[in-house]
């Protein structure tokens, strides 16, 4: 079993255990075409490559996530799976049990952080 993590439009973040990641599961959680952001080398974000264009709902998490990784703000649309990287033969791995604390370190300071600047206005 591989862990991944779903974030979904509705600002539900869940850990998830899967069989295998393959393309299938990819595309199934994003509800399309997939579109790879990878976070870290062993960090990896999947959303569907045509969310803008085809109107999917902001994921205001997922947004939150990209910005917290890159310092720049490009807005996530549509459901997202998080995973680790890939392995030596190229293939998407599950994440660790660190990587899921880091990702769930960088949202909670992401949620800090906004509620600050919310303050702030």
């Amino acid at each position: 079993m591989e862990k991944v993590i779903s974030i979904r439009t509705d600002n539900t973040v869940e850990v998830k255990e899967v069989e295998s990641i393959e393309y299938e599961t990819l595309s199934t959680a994003v509800n399309g075409m997939i579109e790879l952001v990878s976070i870290s080398e062993d960090i990896d974000m999947w959303l569907n490559e045509e969310g803008k264009l085809i109107g999917l709902e902001p994921n205001v998490i997922a947004t939150m996530l990209f910005y917290q990784a890159f310092s720049k703000f490009d807005l996530v649309m549509g459901d997202v799976i998080i995973t680790g990287g890939s392995d030596g033969e190229g293939k998407t791995i599950g994440l660790s049990d660190e990587s899921i604390v880091d990702i769930m370190t960088m949202l909670q300071s992401g949620i800090e952080q906004a509620i600050k600047e919310k303050d702030n206005d």
